[in-house]
């Protein structure tokens, strides 16, 4: 059986949908398991996958060993993860996150330490869209969750947008690693299945059609998502291990 392991983000569909319906895997025993970013990280720590799709912040330093060239990686504006607050960002001092958004809260502590220049407190609170916020205050919001809510508030920042304006380079969310003693006939299996679903990114819609409509999942997942990685996909990864090594996040 081989054990593949995904986050569960709304932009890790295309992948999920080719797992299940490319012509590549039909013939593999598959367990397919969808999990948070902690349980992720926790079944990479416990060496319990063959291939998983590593939340980018849930390690401390790029697998680039065991690594395939395929993530979830935002060039520019993302619409996915934002910070939406009342107020201007350099006017609040407290963000509030839920435990949904590992990799995006340590991007936001990285960008806000060196190229704000400005310290933040940050309060976990997994009810906290919905609750009145202060005008001291911004709400770290990630996946469906901003896509259909950014207009609740009157400011929204784009942490992806944030991270190229101080970088030019992509933000990558997220990236696939494999077992480094993995079956070759496995590994192009799941590569061509992967490849697979890129091209047919659209078909995942039928995934997500009760959360957002079909139009603005296409405009998301062509506009706003990358898919393949590209050199500048590995320079941004290694610069944002290293600047989030050199603080305690």
């Amino acid at each position: 059986m081989v054990n593949i392991i995904a986050v569960s983000y709304i932009n890790t569909l295309p992948y999920i949908y080719s797992i299940k319906n490319s012509p590549y895997l039909k013939d593999v025993d598959i367990n397919l398991q969808v999990v948070s970013p902690a349980l992720c990280a926790r079944a990479y720590h416990e060496n319990r996958y063959d291939f998983l799709l590593m939340p980018t912040g849930t390690v401390d330093t790029f697998l680039n060993n065991d690594y395939l060239p395929y993530g979830i990686i935002a060039n520019k504006k993302v619409d996915s993860v934002l910070i939406l607050s009342n107020n201007f960002l350099e006017e609040i001092d407290t963000i509030i996150t839920d435990s949904e958004s590992v990799t995006s809260v340590k991007l936001f502590k990285v960008i806000s330490k060196y190229y704000l220049k400005k310290k933040f407190n940050f309060v976990n609170s997994s009810n906290s869209l919905f609750n009145k916020i202060s005008k001291n205050e911004g709400i770290l919001v990630i996946g469906d969750k901003a896509l259909l809510n950014s207009q609740m508030y009157k400011y929204s920042y784009d942490l992806a947008q944030l991270w190229w304006n101080y970088t030019k380079l992509p933000f990558v969310f997220a990236y696939w690693i494999k077992k480094n003693n993995i079956d070759i006939n496995i590994l192009q299996k799941f590569e061509n299945s992967i490849k697979w679903g890129i091209e047919h990114r659209n078909e995942a819609s039928v995934l997500c059609k009760e959360i957002i409509s079909k139009e603005k999942w296409l405009d998301y997942i062509n506009n706003k998502i990358i898919f393949n990685f590209t050199q500048d996909s590995l320079t941004s990864l290694n610069l944002f291990y290293r600047l989030s090594s050199n603080h305690e996040f």
